[in-house]
């Protein structure tokens, strides 16, 4: 019933039909989509312009929400509880965080 799935030496192995059923998925999912050979790819090797990291804390003059549950300064994000905060209580809780951390990552001598 198999013929075609016979090796050399008469046998059909399972390895032989993974081998067999893995090249048809590709030659099918190739037709599918339309890719060939012959179609030119262009490989983008260009560095990427992007910001380097920050290394020390900094909020915007108008920190948002999303500053702060970005910032990384505890184990757990920031998030606001009980309603949005208003724009004075963010800029106080940016400059006690800042405070916060400049405080904690100096060694105690040189407070």
């Amino acid at each position: 019933m198999f013929d075609f799935l016979m090796t050399k030496n008469g046998s059909n192995s399972w390895q032989d039909i993974k081998c067999l059923i893995s090249g048809l998925s590709v030659m099918f999912i190739s037709a599918l989509t339309g890719y060939s050979e012959a179609s030119p790819v262009q490989v983008n090797r260009s560095i990427p312009k992007v910001d380097p990291p920050r290394l020390a804390l900094e909020f915007s003059a108008n920190p948002t929400e999303a500053e702060f549950f970005r910032s990384r300064v505890f184990a757990e994000p920031l998030v606001p509880i009980g309603g949005k905060p208003s724009a004075a209580e963010n800029a106080a809780l940016a400059k006690a965080l800042v405070g916060h951390a400049k405080r904690f990552f100096q060694p105690h001598w040189l407070l």
